[in-house]
């Protein structure tokens, strides 16, 4: 299974050559998880900056033992025979998405900006203003 999500990263670094990230159309059927990366509405973003990085959308990776895997499926529209499976899920592409260093932890990243304007970013017209940006006092003019 480690050489499996190994082929899978090396295979979601490949495809974030630039640094636009890529929105991940992960699709949870019945018979599996589908990749579609024909959805892609973010790529080409005017305020990405940075290589790719690999985030746990759904659950982050160190809340990972404080959630409620049958919660998770209910939500999501999954099952999962054991906590192993669960747990494997956790580092899939179905609860990880490519973002550029500035959508991840920078400026614009998810883990500095509140949810709700985070989304707004998401879906962004390109070239008009960002809903929010974090400036960290290190930048700030004195």
């Amino acid at each position: 299974m480690f050489q499996k999500l190994l082929r899978i990263y090396s295979y979601l670094f490949a495809i974030a050559s630039s640094c636009a990230h890529l929105a991940l159309g992960l699709i949870s059927k019945g018979t599996g998880t589908q990749l579609s990366l024909d959805n892609m509405p973010w790529k080409g973003d005017d305020l990405c900056d940075g290589d790719p990085e690999l985030h746990h959308t759904f659950i982050e990776f160190s809340q990972i033992n404080q959630v409620d895997p049958d919660k998770i499926e209910k939500s999501l529209g999954l099952h999962f025979k054991d906590d192993e499976e669960f747990q494997v899920w956790a580092e899939s592409p179905g609860n990880l998405e490519v973002l550029c260093v500035a959508h991840h932890r920078a400026h614009y990243g998810i883990h500095v900006i509140p949810g709700p304007l985070w989304e707004a970013l998401r879906f962004r017209k390109k070239g008009s203003e960002a809903a929010a940006e974090f400036v960290p006092a290190s930048e700030l003019a004195s």
